[in-house]
């Protein structure tokens, strides 16, 4: 099963990525995020990735910024974007976790739909199975 990778709260820029092999224990910070049954869902975790991937590089600039800036009026205005962009991260850190959490339901939704399924075949099976042989009763 495909699924997107959320890297300790830091995004890879591409937004999406397809599953990999099982991760070993250098890469047990990687956390896989489920595709949900819900194809709406899944284009809404890929939009708030791909805006906390943006929001993560202009923190990275602004941070360069600070560092190169000589006067320090400008470089509390920085900080004061700065903070602002953490908390808009924060923010969409939270609603990524909220969706992730509306994924793992609808995935699971899926599982129980197709096991009810797989169990009603069963029992059709079983049902045809004991008519045919209540035929062959009869007919001997």
């Amino acid at each position: 099963m495909a699924g997107l990778l959320l890297c300790g709260g830091i995004l890879s820029p591409g937004g999406a990525l397809p599953a990999q092999d099982p991760p070993s224990a250098e890469d047990s910070w990687l956390e896989p995020i489920p595709i949900p049954f819900d194809p709406e869902l899944e284009q809404q975790i890929e939009e708030v990735q791909g805006a906390l991937s943006a929001i993560n590089k202009q923190i990275v600039r602004h941070k360069e910024q600070v560092n190169k800036e000589p006067d320090a009026a400008a470089k509390a205005k920085l900080y004061e974007k700065l903070e602002t962009l953490r908390g808009e991260q924060e923010d969409l850190e939270a609603l990524l976790h909220d969706l992730i959490g509306e994924a793992k339901a609808s995935q699971r939704t899926a599982i129980d739909e197709a096991l009810r399924r797989a169990r009603w075949l069963e029992r059709q099976q079983e049902y045809w199975e004991k008519k045919e042989e209540l035929l062959r009763d009869r007919q001997e």
